[in-house]
């Protein structure tokens, strides 16, 4: 395999086989209308390991104008996916890339460099180049091919939920569930968005309702309002799946 091609805020793919996993990844995000995914990833030098949080949004939920790299703004349409590493336990910091079927795009490239130097100090005698091969080689044979849902727990996905597109970190606190009507004889059903949300929020949950299209999930801002999955559940078989649920 030949050495992946680089330049000043770019990155291809180290293989076909992973460029391949994160097209079946894209592809079953697509299938279970899931706008997000989160997994962890680890990037070693010499005998330092560091552990972070690779947060991967569909393209579809960003905006061009939020992209700051005019390069990278004028492939929006090549893009597949944003990009955001935070490191596990200091969560406030973070790098952001956007990845189309060949490359990463890194959208500050001294960002990215202040951001991994401070993690693995070795990196800073490296040449671009070399810094890039370093992380190339190391990310993209930890992206999964499919999705987890059990993989990150819902309290570390609390801990970078700033990150995640406002329509999922917006009303963090299920508290019910509700049955759709109809109108007109025309059945309503749950909304991408809905589901999307209830997937990273109340994954459990969300799996045990999942074939009841006609049901929605009732979230909120206020945590007082939080209710256990077992809580609803109870609420949901009381009601005989009938009528208002929460």
């Amino acid at each position: 395999m030949g050495k992946p091609q680089t330049s000043k805020n770019k990155q291809k793919f180290a293989s076909e086989e992973d460029k391949e996993k994160f097209s079946n990844l894209l592809s079953n995000m697509e299938q279970y209308g899931l706008d997000l995914d989160v997994f962890y990833i680890d990037l070693s030098e010499k005998k330092q390991k560091v552990r972070f949080f690779a947060i991967l949004i569909l393209i579809r939920s960003i905006e061009r104008k939020d992209i700051k790299n005019e390069e990278t703004r004028e492939k929006f349409e090549m893009l597949k996916a944003k990009l955001i590493l935070v490191p596990v336990n200091d969560e406030d910091r973070s790098v952001i890339g956007y990845l189309t079927e060949d490359y990463c795009y890194f959208e500050v490239p001294d960002e990215f460099d202040k951001f991994f130097n401070s993690f693995t100090p070795s990196y800073s005698w490296r040449s671009d180049s070399n810094k890039f091969n370093a992380f190339v080689d190391q990310f993209f044979p930890q992206i999964p091919d499919k999705l987890n849902f059990s993989r990150i727990s819902r309290d570390e996905r609390k801990s970078v939920n700033k990150y995640f597109p406002k329509l999922i970190n917006n009303y963090q606190y299920c508290y019910g569930l509700r049955r759709l009507g109809k109108r007109d004889g025309v059945q309503f059903h749950r909304t991408r968005e809905n589901t999307n949300k209830a997937k990273h929020i109340c994954a459990n949950l969300y799996k045990k309702i999942e074939k009841s299209t006609n049901v929605s999930f009732c979230f909120s801002n206020d945590p007082q309002k939080e209710r256990s999955e077992c809580e609803i559940l109870k609420q949901y078989e009381a009601c005989g799946h009938r009528g208002n649920i929460i």
